[in-house]
C-alpha cells in the first residue's frame, strides 16, 4: 500500500480541481469561459501569507494498526470514529493541539501496489510522494523512534549540517524528519 498518502492527497486535490474547473469564469474580451486555472497569474511581487501545517489524511490498509502507530509516534489521541460496516468505510481522527490526521479504511480502494503491478520499478503516481516535520530536537525524535522499535534507515545532512531522515508508516507511506 506504499504511497497511499500522496494518493489520497492526489485524488483530494484532484477532485478540488476538477470542482474548481467546473467553476468556469467567463472571460468578458474574448467571450470564452476560462478555467480557474487559466485565469491565475504567478507574479513574483504578490505577497505571501502566513500558514501553519495542520491536518494530512492516508489511506491504510489496516485502520486499528495505523491507528496505534500514528498514536504513538505523534503522540495523538483518537478523537472520532465512524464505522460503516455495510460499505465496508472506516475512518479514524487522530488530534493533538498541533497536528490532526485522518486515517481512511476502505477495502474497494485501489491500492498503490497492485495499481503499479507490472510497471517499471520506481514507477511513482502523481501528486504528493511524502510528508515531511520539523523537528526541535532531533536526537529526542531519533530517540522515541528507537524506543518504538521504527527503523529510521539512513540519515541525510544537509550542506548547513542538519540532519533528516526518512520513514515508513505500516503502509510503506513516507514520512521524512527535518533538523
Amino acid at each position: 500500500m506504499r504511497g497511499a498518502l500522496y494518493l489520497s492527497c492526489f485524488v483530494f486535490f484532484a477532485s478540488i480541481t476538477g470542482e474548481l474547473n467546473n467553476n468556469l469564469h467567463k472571460n468578458p474580451t474574448e467571450g470564452k469561459h476560462k478555467s480557474f486555472h487559466d485565469s491565475l497569474s504567478f507574479k513574483q511581487d504578490t505577497t505571501g501569507f502566513n500558514y501553519i501545517p495542520h491536518f494530512f489524511a492516508v489511506i491504510v490498509d489496516k485502520l486499528d494498526t495505523a491507528e496505534k502507530w500514528y498514536c504513538s509516534v505523534f503522540q495523538l489521541k483518537t478523537t472520532k470514529y465512524i464505522n460503516e460496516t455495510a460499505t465496508g468505510f472506516r475512518v479514524c481522527i487522530l488530534e493533538s493541539s498541533k497536528l490532526v490526521v485522518e486515517l481512511i479504511e476502505n477495502k474497494s480502494f485501489l491500492s498503490v501496489k497492485n495499481v503499479l503491478a507490472n510497471k517499471p520499478e520506481g514507477t511513482k503516481i502523481q501528486g504528493l510522494f511524502k510528508a515531511g516535520f520539523l523537528v526541535t530536537d532531533m536526537n529526542a525524535c531519533l530517540k522515541r523512534l528507537a524506543a518504538l522499535s521504527i527503523a529510521t534507515g539512513q540519515i541525510y545532512k544537509d550542506a548547513k549540517g542538519k540532519r533528516n531522515f526518512l520513514i515508513s508508516d505500516p503502509d510503506g507511506n513516507l514520512i521524512q524528519f527535518f533538523e
